[in-house]
């Protein structure tokens, strides 16, 4: 188990099989959305998507730089930025410390 701070906006919940809980705030009760008693709930960052997205940006920018293109690191890093941007609005980095090195 690990913790870690989201804000409330930001909160993405999931079943332990990878479902999608939908319709979960602070006003609804548990079995309403389907939880049983003891069940796993796996909590994510709701821009986690935009990091994945980021980080496969910066990796076509390391192989456009290799291959020294240089229109291609160009047109990578404009498409990386404004998911870099959402990410540091809504705390992401935050949340993740782990992941502020791949942020740099």
């Amino acid at each position: 188990m690990s913790i870690s701070i989201i804000k409330k906006d930001y909160l993405d919940f999931y079943f332990a099989d990878g479902r999608k809980i939908f319709g979960f705030d602070l006003k609804i009760q548990i079995v309403q959305i389907g939880l049983r008693h003891l069940e796993k709930v796996i909590v994510k960052h709701s821009n986690f998507p935009n990091y994945v997205e980021m980080i496969g940006y910066a990796e076509e920018a390391r192989k456009a730089k290799s291959d020294g293109n240089v229109a291609g690191i160009i047109s990578s890093v404009d498409a990386a930025l404004p998911h870099l941007e959402l990410l540091k609005s809504s705390d992401f980095f935050v949340t993740y410390p782990k992941f502020e090195s791949t942020r740099r």
